[in-house]
């Protein structure tokens, strides 16, 4: 919540996976601020005040309360019913107090931030801007829209609307915070190198320490990227995992395969931890599920020490995987009646002996669930010479940034390197702007020329030879992983289309992709889908026709040496037979001779 605002409301829609017999209560700040009946799909209304807000937020607290109408209550088994409350809208007044220092500037509540970078920017701001996408990025969730931009289109004044401006100049990097038209702005100053340097430092969590409006030489260094085989839960974010009580309790791990630093082949998962001993006539299990898969389950019992060993195949991981360990727990049956005696049961994980083992083998995930861990933490952005307006197509590329970003468990290094670079093979990462030549020269599985797709799903999509497009492509290219976001249209000006492409990214989030083609027709909204599911376009084919005929010419010369080869050991077995005759002949001439001399 901003300072200096008031809420009064909280409105929104209930979803709950059934209608059931109970309510669903809202508690905000520890008190019972609504109810309302367990229903599928219901308007709330939940009042709220200043009072509410603990350390600069709103906290709703969502529970779903079933009603069990009988004696043994305690060993009854709820179905889990999972709530949801979206169209949230909060209603306030008043106006937010401005940030008055750098350390208050990118507060958690911020709703946009723009970096604003000049129409006319040269390619080092440029990388600048990129650079200050990826770095305020890492601090936001998916909510909070970060974006480069141009000073004709900032986002419009409003409550945790910040603007971030790049002046580029000489000398030291300065920092000054404003109000320009109402919208809270950080103006960044100073060299190329300085401000390359200033913007990697809005992404450090020591920024908090910029106590003053005005600073000099704001800086911070890249720390490169180590490369691990382990990490334990406390390193993968899990600071305290306990699972408590009888029923069904959870505990949630994300495992990103950026975090060892690069591709992993496989997991294995080291689990400590102890529990309470098991009642006498109590049940309990520990499950272990990796991506919605059971990868383990144990049965638990007097001794307290818990300790399992878990493989996680090959064939099993994401890029972004979900681990979960669940406790599933039933009290003894004489419980049923005396609740208020039931001893508490608990497993405790300890986070710091948990580990989570990765062996790097050959990683299995392809096309956009490849990303981000296949560029090794360094993101090499390129703007292709087919880019009519690079500040746009740099524009375009603030958007893959970010959603690449928030993928990612640490900060990317994001450089502009030259188009050559990636259409060679010399490097992974970005390319934007890119047109029908740069496709051929990547051997992307998508050329951008006209296409044809095929049925997919249970509908039919059909892009002709008129329609343009714009595509964003995952490509595997000499052992490099590049994106290549690109069009093609008639008229040659696909631009439009791959700003709603980025849009759509930034706005979704890179969980929004799946296989490795995302499309963006002439109308309506993008779509993924799997390369292979578009027909075969001419480039592709001359190039298979190309390679059938050196196939062709390939066979051809081999069974020429194969027939020159057989050819000369049969002259050779002939002159073999001749000779062995004409010896025979002789021999035979010679002991004939001797006879008659006889």
């Amino acid at each position: 919540m901003p300072p200096g605002v008031t809420p009064t409301k909280v409105t929104g829609r209930l979803r709950l996976d059934d209608t059931i017999d109970g309510t669903v209560a809202f508690v905000v700040g520890g008190r019972l601020a609504a109810r309302v009946p367990a229903r599928a799909d219901a308007a709330v209304e939940i009042p709220v005040s200043r009072a509410d807000v603990s350390d600069g937020r709103l906290q709703v607290e969502v529970r779903v309360d079933q009603t069990v109408r009988r004696q043994d209550a305690a060993c009854v088994t709820v179905s889990d019913v999972r709530a949801t409350l979206d169209q949230v809208r909060l209603e306030f007044t008043g106006a937010e107090t401005e940030p008055a220092t750098l350390a208050e500037f990118l507060a958690p509540y911020a709703t946009a931030v723009d970096v604003v970078v000049p129409a006319d920017a040269d390619e080092a701001t440029l990388a600048a801007g990129l650079a200050a996408v990826a770095a305020i990025s890492s601090r936001y969730p998916d909510t909070t829209t970060v974006r480069l931009t141009t000073p004709d289109a900032v986002t419009k004044a409003g409550p945790g609307v910040r603007v971030v401006r790049l002046a580029p100049g000489t000398g030291t990097a300065t920092t000054e915070i404003a109000d320009d038209a109402g919208v809270a702005t950080l103006t960044l100053g100073g060299g190329a190198d300085e401000l390359a340097a200033a913007v990697r430092a809005l992404g450090d969590p020591a920024l908090g320490l910029a106590d003053a409006p005005d600073t000099e030489g704001l800086a911070a260094k890249r720390a490169p990227v180590e490369v691990v085989d382990a990490l334990t839960l406390d390193e993968l974010g899990v600071g305290r995992a306990v699972l408590s009580g009888y029923g069904r309790v959870e505990q949630y791990v994300g495992i990103r395969q950026d975090a060892f630093g690069g591709p992993v082949g496989s997991l294995k998962i080291d689990l400590n931890g102890t529990h309470t001993a098991l009642p006498e006539g109590a049940r309990a299990q520990l499950d272990v599920y990796v991506n919605d898969r059971l990868v383990d389950s144990t049965r638990l019992g007097d001794d307290p020490v818990l300790h399992r060993e878990i493989e996680v195949p090959a064939a099993d991981l994401q890029g972004d995987n979900g681990m979960v360990v669940v406790l599933s727990a039933v009290p003894p049956r004489e419980w049923c009646t005396a609740t208020d005696r039931q001893l508490p049961l608990e497993v405790h994980l300890d986070t710091e002996r948990t580990v989570v083992h990765a062996d790097r083998g050959d990683a299995r995930t392809t096309g956009f669930a490849a990303y981000p861990q296949n560029l090794g933490g360094r993101l090499d952005v390129a703007i292709s010479d087919h880019a009519a307006d690079p500040v746009a197509a740099a524009v375009d590329a603030g958007y893959v940034v970010a959603a690449l970003q928030r993928r990612a468990s640490r900060p990317l290094d994001v450089r502009i390197v030259p188009a050559a670079d990636l259409r060679g093979g010399k490097t992974s990462g970005l390319l934007v702007g890119a047109g029908e030549d740069d496709s051929t020269a990547l051997k992307a599985p998508l050329r951008l020329s006209e296409m044809r797709l095929l049925d997919y799903a249970e509908a039919t999509f059909q892009v002709g030879t008129d329609r343009p497009y714009a595509a964003l492509v995952a490509v595997r290219h000499r052992g490099r992983d590049v994106l290549m976001l690109g069009s093609w249209a008639p008229d040659g000006d696909g631009a439009a289309l791959e700003r709603r492409a980025a849009t759509y990214l930034g706005t979704e989030g890179w969980g929004a992709l799946s296989a490795n083609l995302l499309v963006q027709p002439a109308e309506g909204e993008p779509f993924s889908i799997d390369a292979d599911a578009v027909v075969p376009q001419q480039e592709r084919v001359d190039e298979q026709r190309s390679f059938a005929w050196w196939l062709v010419g390939g066979l051809a010369v081999l069974l020429a040496l194969l027939g020159g080869r057989w050819l000369l050991a049969r002259r050779r077995r002939q002159e073999i037979t001749e000779i062995v005759d004409a010896q025979v002949a002789a021999d035979t001439e010679a002991q004939a001779g001797d006879h008659d001399r006889s």
